[in-house]
């Protein structure tokens, strides 16, 4: 009995002992301890770089902590950073470790960000893609930020207030921050560019487009123009006036713009009175423009001392 007591104290011991040393098949991870478990499917650990860096530089980029998920410690692929890896990726302006550097739109110089974003903080002010003091736009905004285009009777001229454009419009932003001008016009400002005055005018800052002379600008006009328009719009040998209207352009009266009745034909200011002496008009001839602005007044002529002939003129 003695000896088979004790043979079964042994046994029970050693079950004890073998019991306290059963390993668990599928333990639990640990993820964070610094040790990558195998037996808890870990193949990786967050804080140690060493245990992805080389899974992503396979795939082309850069190590990230997030490329060991934090809860697990597996490696996840979709962690691994593409900013830094030497390539433009889609989604980036750049990369800091490009052989490449960004350029400013204008003078200066740019420089990319460690999230691949371009600083173009040390850029000229024109061409950094902000309307700063003093400029009238910028060229380096992207369609959609700007108007695309703008009436240049908003902007200024080179000949400054006192004629300032009547029509036009800009569609470009150019190298100075300034709105391209070459299609401003000064038509339609009610001011009358003639020969005298579009010889020495510019559309342009830099001088180099002249506007074309006027005939009309709304209902400003060269006389002896409109009086050759007028001629043949009322059927006159004579020089007369009537009502018109100027073309879009500014450079031509629009022909039978108006019916005959509506024109308004009359003798110019100093020519010839076409009345009698009773004050009737004479045939073939049209009142004095004097009438139709002073239909009260009873005199629409004066007379002219021409050397010794005495002559009368409309007033």
């Amino acid at each position: 009995m003695r000896s088979g007591s004790r043979l079964m104290g042994l046994l029970a011991a050693s079950l004890g002992a073998i019991a306290g040393c059963l390993v668990e098949l599928n333990p639990p991870a640990d993820c964070g301890d610094g040790f990558i478990d195998l037996l808890a499917h870990e193949d990786c650990e967050p804080s140690l770089p060493d245990s992805y860096t080389g899974r992503c530089a396979e795939l082309g980029r850069i190590a990230g902590p997030a490329a060991c998920d934090p809860q697990t410690c597996r490696f996840a692929a979709e962690g691994c950073l593409t900013c830094g890896n030497g390539v433009i990726d889609p989604g980036e302006e750049c990369d800091p470790e490009d052989m490449s550097e960004p350029t400013c739109p204008g003078e200066g110089v740019a420089t990319c960000r460690d999230d691949c974003t371009v600083d173009r903080s040390a850029c000229a002010a024109c061409g950094n893609g902000v309307v700063d003091v003093d400029e009238e736009c910028d060229f380096a905004l992207e369609i959609g930020d700007i108007a695309l285009e703008i009436d240049c009777v908003e902007l200024d001229s080179p000949a400054g207030v006192t004629r300032r454009y009547g029509s036009g419009t800009s569609t470009r932003c150019n190298s100075k921050c300034e709105w391209d001008r070459s299609r401003c016009s000064y038509c339609q400002n009610d001011k009358l560019e003639g020969d005298e005055i579009a010889g020495g005018l510019f559309v342009d800052f830099e001088q180099t487009i002249q506007p074309a002379p006027e005939v009309c600008d709304n209902q400003e006009a060269d006389k002896d123009a409109l009086v050759v328009h007028c001629q043949k719009a009322c059927g006159s040998n004579y020089r007369v006036e009537c009502k018109f209207q100027c073309a879009a352009d500014c450079q031509a009266f629009q022909a039978a713009a108006l019916p005959i009745d509506e024109l308004e034909c009359c003798t110019a200011q100093g020519e010839l009175c076409p009345y009698d002496q009773q004050g009737k008009l004479l045939e073939g001839r049209q009142p004095c423009c004097f009438q139709f602005a002073n239909p009260d007044e009873e005199k629409f002529c004066e007379p002219l001392q021409f050397g010794e002939q005495l002559f009368f003129v409309c007033r």
